[in-house]
């Protein structure tokens, strides 16, 4: 996952998207502060806009600066699944696949979170 980025950075992609008029999903990843695969996700689930060109993906730079990263709410069967993960991935691997915060997963795993599923 990736971590924050300076203002000069976070600048510098806002400024060449803007001169493209869109902005790719590696840049968009590095400004979300998240991996490259969290965003085809979000492409692929219908929850960020983006189009194909010339065997590229672009993703217009509008829709990109008024994304917000989705929420959700985690099912029983969720829950099991991360303890099961456990051990296997990091918090940051399965936060990333539940579209959740890396601590939530810790909370999760500590019985401080979810404690009633079993």
């Amino acid at each position: 996952m990736a971590g924050d980025i300076s203002p000069q950075r976070r600048q510098e992609i806002i400024m060449k998207a803007t001169r493209r008029g869109f902005i790719t999903p590696k840049e968009m990843a590095e400004l979300m502060g998240v991996s490259y695969g969290a965003v085809t996700l979000w492409v692929k689930n219908g929850l960020l806009k983006a189009e194909k060109e010339d065997g590229r993906t672009r993703i217009a730079l509008e829709d990109a600066l008024a994304f917000r990263r989705p929420t959700r709410k985690l099912s029983a069967s969720d829950v099991r699944r991360i303890r099961e993960m456990a051990g296997r991935f990091s918090h940051a691997d399965i936060a990333e696949q539940f579209g959740i915060h890396p601590s939530y997963v810790g909370l999760i795993l500590r019985g401080k979170r979810r404690e009633n599923v079993r």
